[in-house]
C-alpha cells in the first residue's frame, strides 16, 4: 500500500528514521563488498598460474565490481532523504534479494568459459559494471536499493530508458552466465531477472505517485529496452 506525502503528516519522521537506519546498514554491507573487492583484486596479481585470458577476464570483472561497490557506498552516504516510500515487506524483500544476489554472484562466480566465450564474458561483465557505474553517477543522491522517491532523474541514460541501471546489471548477469554456464549460475540469473522486474514495478508505483510528471515521462521513455514500445505503468 502506498501513501502520498500529503497523507502521511506525522509519518515523515518515521520515514527519515527508517532511511537513516537503512543507510547505516547498507554502508556497512557495501563497505564489506569494497574491502572484499580490494582483497580479491590484490590476490589476482599473486596468481601466477592463470593464463593471460583468464587473468584479463578476472581483472575486468573484479576491478569493475570494485568501482561499482565504491560508488554504492558513496551515494548511500550522501543520498537525499526520501519523499515517499513503498510500504510493506514485499518491496524490501525484492530490493534486498535483488541487490545482494547480484553482489554475491559478482564475488563468488569463478570463470570456466569454453573456448571463444572468454572475450564475450569479459565484454559483458565490463559493459554491465561500467554501465551500472555510469547510471549511478547520473542517479547520484537519488540512489536507493528500496522503492523510494527522492528526486526524479530523466536525463543521461534515464532519457533512453526509465531503468537503465537494471539494464546494465542485466548485461553483467549475462556475462556471469557466459563466464560460468553452470545450472546454479543460470538458475540464479533467471531468478534475479524476475526479482529485478518486481523491483521495477515497485519503483514505478512510488515514482508515479510522488511525481505527477512521471506519467508524461513514462509515455515518452520505454521502461527497459531502448527504442521499444512503452510498457504500461503498474497499477497504483
Amino acid at each position: 500500500m502506498l501513501h502520498s506525502p500529503l497523507d502521511r503528516g506525522g509519518w515523515i519522521m518515521k520515514i527519515w528514521s527508517f532511511d537513516f537506519a537503512g543507510r547505516l546498514i547498507l554502508m556497512l554491507v557495501f563497505a564489506f563488498f569494497v574491502l572484499s573487492g580490494v582483497g580479491r583484486l590484490v590476490a589476482l596479481f599473486g596468481n601466477a598460474q592463470m593464463s593471460p585470458d583468464d587473468f584479463m577476464l578476472q581483472f575486468v570483472s573484479r576491478a569493475s565490481s570494485l568501482v561499482f561497490s565504491t560508488l554504492l557506498v558513496t551515494f548511500t552516504i550522501i543520498r537525499l532523504p526520501p519523499r515517499d516510500i513503498s510500504l510493506g515487506w514485499g518491496p524490501r524483500i525484492a530490493a534486498v534479494c535483488g541487490t545482494f544476489m547480484l553482489a554475491t554472484i559478482a564475488i563468488t562466480v569463478r570463470p570456466t568459459p569454453t573456448e571463444g566465450m572468454q572475450t564475450v564474458a569479459a565484454l559483458l561483465v565490463f559493459a554491465g559494471m561500467t554501465g551500472s557505474a555510469y547510471c549511478l553517477l547520473w542517479l547520484g543522491r537519488s540512489f536507493s536499493i528500496d522503492a523510494q522517491a527522492r528526486r526524479l532523474v530523466t536525463r543521461g541514460p534515464y532519457a533512453v530508458v526509465r531503468h537503465p541501471l537494471y539494464l546494465a546489471e542485466s548485461l553483467f548477469m549475462l556475462g556471469a552466465v557466459a563466464a560460468n554456464p553452470s545450472p546454479v549460475v543460470i538458475t540464479s540469473v533467471v531468478v534475479n531477472f524476475a526479482i529485478q522486474y518486481w523491483r521495477i514495478l515497485n519503483e514505478e508505483r512510488v515514482l508515479s505517485l510522488s511525481f505527477p510528471e512521471y506519467d508524461s515521462y513514462s509515455r515518452k521513455v520505454p521502461m527497459l529496452i531502448p527504442f521499444s514500445r512503452r510498457l504500461p505503468l503498474a497499477a497504483h
